[in-house]
């Protein structure tokens, strides 16, 4: 299918609209109101309307019945239906944030521009979207890597890693007891050095509901001039840990692949009819 052109909506208007269509919050819009009383919510939701309004997204016709821009209830009743959400955004110096929902037919990303501003895009077929656009937008560069093996980090590792600006707060000790190879303290001096010396570090993430829950899957790449590597979410007895390994541009197209697989493998249940 022809890729839609862009529609571009504030963070209030996104939330006002799904409201009007009585559609449920799309996941990963929190509510910009939260904080308000009733009365303020009320002028707020005015506004958002009048602007709406204003550049004929919505309105009422000669008979005075109300209407929104079809394309526009496309794209939201997309992302609220969505049961599969696909993340991808480069941690390192968050200079990108996408959010892809996915339909059988297509998907929408919804790009956060700024704090306040979204770029919504419908873009093709999801197996079309997912080898043109999302696996690029993570970012897939060429190095070999210099060692085998798995090593096995705090689930939290990597997200404290950045938030704390490049501290590493885990000790060779706790890397230790989390790995039996003897080869464990080696790569975790490879990754330190990699991390260090890191150019990006980019995520992606996926969603999907089921069995009336969200669940997810995700995998982490660092690009350094040393080695790439990936992390993987993985849950062990009830905890979540992360398995980094070094990868070649094969390795990290595979790592990707493998948590679309493990995601997509039912697809008439996980993606909407």
């Amino acid at each position: 299918m022809e890729n839609k052109e862009s529609l571009y909506l504030t963070h209030k208007e996104i939330y006002v609209l799904l409201g009007l269509i009585k559609a449920p919050i799309a996941f990963g819009i929190d509510d910009p109101f939260l904080a308000l009383s009733s009365e303020e919510v009320k002028k707020e939701w005015e506004g958002v309307i009048i602007s709406l309004r204003d550049r004929n997204l919505l309105g009422k016709d000669e008979d005075g019945e109300f209407w929104i821009d079809e394309d526009m209830i496309t794209s939201l009743s997309v992302m609220a239906y969505s049961n599969v959400v696909i993340q991808v955004d480069s941690l390192y110096k968050m200079t990108s944030h996408s959010t892809f929902y996915v339909a059988e037919e297509f998907v929408i990303e919804c790009e956060k521009l700024n704090n306040k501003i979204f770029r919504l895009q419908q873009l093709d077929e999801p197996n079309v979207s997912i080898k043109n656009v999302i696996l690029p937008r993570v970012g897939l560069d060429h190095k070999n890597p210099s060692k085998s093996g798995i090593l096995t980090l705090p689930g939290t590792f990597i997200n404290e890693f950045i938030d704390n600006k490049s501290y590493l707060n885990v000790e060779d000790e706790d890397v230790r007891n989390l790995n039996d190879s003897t080869q464990s303290l080696s790569l975790w001096k490879d990754l330190k050095k990699s991390l260090n010396r890191s150019e990006r570090i980019s995520r992606m993430v996926m969603y999907y509901f089921t069995d009336n829950n969200w669940k997810v899957e995700g995998v982490f790449a660092v690009f350094s001039p040393s080695n790439n590597w990936t992390l993987r979410m993985i849950e062990k007895d009830g905890k979540e840990y992360l398995q980094a390994k070094q990868v070649d541009l094969l390795g990290l197209t595979k790592e990707y692949g493998a948590v679309l697989e493990r995601t997509l493998k039912d697809k008439d249940f996980l993606i909407l009819k």
